[in-house]
């Protein structure tokens, strides 16, 4: 799917086909009109941008990049942690989103118990 999509409407289109013609790639696949000209011959181009990248992406697409992230934001907290394993959990939520990693306090705290009960031999 392009990030930029490209309407001309010809002169003389009927009112109803040209409206259909303008609200397709708002409709459809979430375009945001950005521009409209008026060309040479009669020409109507209206000029469509894509609202977000992640629209395109299927469901498998969005839960592997979730995953991702959520792989690398666990692999910076268990790095904190070695360091510092007492730090708070509101510490820890700033330096994580300092690093591109914008976690929210309980997946911290959950996953900081995680990291530190598999750290920790149980005895």
């Amino acid at each position: 799917m392009d990030v930029i999509r490209v309407v001309d409407v010809p002169d003389g289109t009927a009112a109803d086909e040209a409206q259909r013609l303008l609200n397709v790639p708002s409709s459809e696949n979430r375009y945001m009109l950005v521009q409209v000209l008026l060309l040479p011959g009669g020409v109507m181009r209206a000029v469509y941008r894509l609202l977000s990248t992640v629209i395109n992406m299927d469901r498998n697409e969005r839960v592997t990049n979730l995953r991702g992230n959520e792989d690398a934001a666990r692999a910076a907290l268990v790095e904190i942690l070695k360091d510092s394993p007492k730090m708070g959990i509101n510490k820890l939520r700033v330096v994580l989103k300092a690093k591109g990693y914008g976690k929210g306090q309980s997946w911290i705290a959950v996953t900081r118990c995680e990291i530190l009960d598999t750290a920790t031999p149980s005895e």
